[in-house]
């Protein structure tokens, strides 16, 4: 697949104005793939990302979840009227209050359950995550109160197996991803086993597109009816007011695990930057992975970009950014530390040990297990893996979930800068990137962070 893609109707002004508005933002785009009426008119990756990377797409989970609950719709095996308790009768006597037993499964769907507040936490690290959720107390009457709640789509996805009588990824493996030619994917789980339905799930750029595109033809792929219409039309739909809520995109309706948009259409989207729009009016969908902390900032960019480009503009400019340049060059001395004893840390590394000359650097960690070491040239990015028993760079961070995690995948660049070496790493698997600052004064000192925060900041190695 190629990385770049564009259309004559696509204006290069226009896309040098939306990513100038992006960066102005504070948004580092990443991928985007747009189509419009049938045809793919922009496919773009920003390198050293790309369209084909499996990564962790946050609350856009929930959108591929609605696609499982609606194949289950369509078999005939759940409505969304159905009682909640339905799926769960060994909870029937022992839910006193009686809203539990008027909670249906369009208000899990739609946010409405009667929860203050997300219960996601409390489910994610219980030994039993369903009834983590029915331990939490209901505040107002289902159907009437809108929380954002991962949590109910966690319960959601459970409602799936035992309607279905396999997984979410498994229904969508079995019936809708062979149809959209998406082949690996994974998704995250609670520590209990269970799909964590509302996050957790990592899929590439373009599958993020194809779904945008199996909503957009109304559940047709290729002339093949993968999803009903109905559930299409169910799913798009506003079932919750969210109207008290705070940006214009984020109180504009509420589906079945979509958002509804201020102006036109619908979204998946999840956390950092994340969008996968759906706008039926103007038959387009517009996929876009990014690392943000302000959403409704590239929201409105978007919508000035979708603007332009309806209007017809086809103005030549530079386009689109093509790659994130290093930071910056090593200083050209060459060094060796040898294997510097460490402390205790999240990587289990008993030492390190760190080289550089003019062209890279590398950070070496012995562990029990072996060696494990970040190359990072200073005139480009190369890609590695790095694991720690507890190191996790996502928002989820703070759970403990499981005794060892995946490694991460990154690609990385170095450079040499008051008196320290850098290590950016830019994450292939996650929207987001991590550095490591490296001191060589009174022995070695390899400090891990994160820029928007999202990463552990007290992780600090020290000799």
């Amino acid at each position: 697949m190629k990385e770049t893609q564009k259309t004559p109707l696509v204006s290069g002004r226009a896309l040098d104005k939306l990513c100038k508005d992006l960066a102005a933002a504070g948004v580092e785009l990443q991928c985007m793939e747009m189509h419009h009426h049938g045809a793919c008119v922009l496919r773009h990756a920003v390198a050293p990302y790309r369209l084909t990377d499996k990564r962790e797409m946050y609350s856009i989970s929930k959108s591929f979840l609605s696609t499982a609950a609606g194949v289950a719709f369509d078999h005939g095996r759940l409505s969304p009227e159905d009682r909640l308790l339905r799926f769960f009768p060994e909870y029937e006597d022992r839910c006193l209050d009686e809203r539990w037993h008027r909670l249906r499964l369009k208000h899990l769907l739609s946010m409405n359950t009667g929860h203050a507040d997300c219960v996601m936490a409390s489910m994610m690290a219980a030994p039993d995550s369903v009834e983590a959720f029915f331990k939490q107390p209901l505040a107002y009457e289902p159907g009437t109160h809108f929380t954002y709640n991962t949590g109910a789509s966690c319960l959601m996805a459970e409602v799936v197996r035992r309607a279905m009588g396999m997984s979410v990824p498994q229904v969508l493996a079995r019936y809708v991803f062979p149809a959209l030619d998406i082949g690996d994917f994974s998704w995250e789980t609670c520590r209990d086993g269970r799909c964590q339905g509302g996050t957790g799930l990592h899929v590439s750029a373009s599958d993020l597109a194809k779904l945008g595109c199996l909503y957009l033809q109304r559940g047709l792929w290729q002339g093949r009816r993968v999803l009903s219409e109905e559930w299409v039309n169910l799913a798009s739909s506003a079932h919750s007011d969210n109207s008290s809520g705070g940006s214009p995109d984020w109180k504009a309706g509420y589906g079945f695990q979509f958002w509804r948009n201020s102006r036109r259409g619908y979204r998946g989207d999840g956390a950092y930057g994340q969008l996968c729009i759906i706008v039926p009016e103007w038959e387009l969908t517009l996929a876009i992975t990014a690392e943000c902390s302000d959403m409704n900032a590239e929201m409105n960019a978007v919508w000035t970009f979708l603007d332009a480009y309806l209007q017809g503009a086809q103005e030549d400019g530079p386009g689109l950014l093509q790659a994130y340049q290093p930071k910056g060059k090593l200083d050209g001395t060459l060094r060796d530390t040898g294997w510097q004893s460490l402390k205790s840390n999240s990587l289990n590394a008993g030492a390190v040990r760190v080289q550089t000359d003019a062209r890279q650097a590398r950070v070496s960690f012995l562990g029990e297990e072996g060696v494990q070491s970040i190359v990072a040239p200073c005139d480009a990015w190369q890609e590695g893996y790095l694991f720690g028993p507890d190191l996790l760079v996502s928002m989820m961070w703070g759970h403990p979930l499981f005794e060892r995690r995946k490694p991460l995948h990154y690609a990385a660049s170095s450079r040499w800068e008051e008196n320290a070496l850098y290590v950016e790493c830019r994450m292939l698997d996650s929207p987001h990137t991590f550095e490591l600052r490296v001191t060589l004064d009174d022995g070695v000192k390899v400090t891990l962070f994160s820029p928007r925060g999202v990463f552990d900041a007290s992780l600090t190695l020290m000799t």
